[in-house]
C-alpha cells in the first residue's frame, strides 16, 4: 500500500473515533447529566467509548508532531530560536486552520444555548469572548462553551511543550523524563486535562522515534526510561482501566498505521473522518439541547431513542454546514490574495 492509503486508514480510524465520542456523549453522558439514569451511574467509572475516542485522537495527532529522521544532538541549545521560531509558526498555520471552523462552532452554540433557557447550559458573553482565544482551561476560571472543547486547549498546550523539546532541546528523552517528573510535582496546581494525558504523549512520541524515527541503539535506554516513567506516570492518575484502553488504541493505531487494518480505508468511515474536526466542535450542547426539549414535549420512554437520532442527524447536518461555509470562506480568501 502507498502513503495514500495509510493516510487513508488513519482518516478512518479517526472517523470511528469521532463516532465513539459523539455517541459517548449524546447517549452516556446526556443520561449522566440530565437524567441521573442508574445504568449511566453505574458504569461512570468505566464508560470508556469517548475515552477510547480520545485516546485515539491524541495518539494520531502527538505521532506526527515528530518530524523524522530524528538525531538528537549532544548540545541541547544547539537548535537556534530561529528555526524554533519558524516551527511554531507553522503551527500557527495548522491551528488557523481549526480556528475558523472552531469559531463558527462557538458562535452557533452559543447562539442556541442561550435561547435554551430550561436548560442550564448557557455561557456569558464574557466566556465565549475569551473562548474565541482557544485558550479556555488554559486560563484560569474560564469555562468553555462547549464541554467538549477541552481537547482542544489540551491539544495546544501539549503540542507547544512537544515543539519546544524537539526544536530547542533536540527531542532529549531526559527532558520528556523531566517534563513527567515536573507534572507530577506540580500536580496539585494543573488542570487535570493538561496534566493527565501527558504519559501518553510521551508514550507515543518515544514509540515512534524507535519504530519509524530508528532512534540509534544508544538512544534507545533514555527512551525506554521514558516509557517506564510515563507509564508509571498514567496508571497513577488515569487508573488501570484507562492504561489498558490506551494499550489498545495504541495497538489498533500502530497496525493502521502500517498499513495492517485495510477495513479502515472504507469510503464511509473515511468520510466521517474527513468530518471529525466540525462534527467534533459542534455536537455535545447542541446534542443536550435536542434530547432534553425532545423528551419534554413527548414524555415517553422510546421519544429517547429518537432524541438520540434526532441529535445526531442535526450535528451531523451542522457540521456539514460548518465545513460547506468555511471551504467558501478560504476559497473568498485565495481568490483575494492573488
Amino acid at each position: 500500500m502507498n502513503k495514500r492509503e495509510r493516510n487513508q486508514q488513519i482518516e478512518g480510524l479517526r472517523g470511528i473515533a469521532c463516532l465513539l465520542v459523539v455517541f459517548h456523549h449524546i447517549i452516556w453522558s446526556f443520561n449522566y447529566n440530565f437524567l441521573d439514569t442508574a445504568w449511566a451511574v453505574k458504569i461512570s467509572k468505566y464508560a470508556g467509548l469517548g475515552r477510547f475516542g480520545v485516546i485515539v485522537f491524541l495518539i494520531i495527532s502527538t505521532w506526527f508532531m515528530v518530524d523524522c529522521p530524528w538525531v538528537p544532538t549532544e548540545s541541547v541549545f544547539k537548535e537556534t530560536y530561529k528555526q524554533l521560531k519558524i516551527k511554531i509558526e507553522k503551527l500557527y498555520q495548522k491551528l488557523w486552520l481549526a480556528y475558523l471552523p472552531y469559531v463558527l462552532s462557538i458562535t452557533v452554540i452559543y447562539a442556541v444555548t442561550r435561547g435554551a433557557t430550561k436548560i442550564d447550559l448557557a455561557v456569558s458573553l464574557k466566556t465565549y469572548f475569551l473562548n474565541l482565544t482557544m485558550l479556555a482551561g488554559i486560563i484560569p476560571h474560564v469555562n468553555y462553551v462547549d464541554g467538549a472543547h477541552w481537547y482542544i486547549a489540551t491539544l495546544i498546550y501539549l503540542t507547544i511543550v512537544v515543539t519546544v523539546i524537539e526544536k530547542l532541546f533536540k527531542g532529549n528523552s531526559y527532558i520528556y523524563i523531566l517534563w513527567i517528573l515536573g507534572s507530577f510535582a506540580v500536580k496539585g496546581y494543573l488542570p487535570s486535562s493538561l496534566r493527565d494525558f501527558t504519559g501518553i504523549i510521551v508514550i507515543v512520541i518515544m514509540e515512534r522515534k524507535i519504530l519509524s524515527c530508528a532512534a540509534s541503539l544508544k538512544y534507545r535506554i533514555p527512551i525506554i526510561i521514558a516509557i517506564v516513567v510515563s507509564g508509571l506516570y498514567t496508571v497513577y492518575f488515569q487508573g488501570v482501566f484507562f492504561t489498558i484502553l490506551f494499550v489498545i488504541s495504541n495497538i489498533i493505531f500502530l497496525l493502521a498505521v502500517n498499513n495492517k487494518l485495510s477495513v479502515l480505508s472504507a469510503k464511509g468511515i473515511v468520510w466521517f473522518g474527513e468530518l471529525s474536526l466540525y462534527l467534533y466542535l459542534i455536537h455535545q450542547k447542541i446534542s443536550y439541547v435536542i434530547e432534553f426539549y425532545t423528551m419534554e414535549i413527548v414524555n415517553k420512554y422510546w421519544v429517547q431513542f429518537v432524541a438520540y437520532i434526532v441529535a445526531f442527524i442535526v450535528s451531523l447536518m451542522l457540521a456539514l454546514l460548518i465545513r460547506k461555509t468555511v471551504t467558501s470562506i478560504q476559497r473568498v480568501v485565495t481568490i483575494t490574495k492573488k
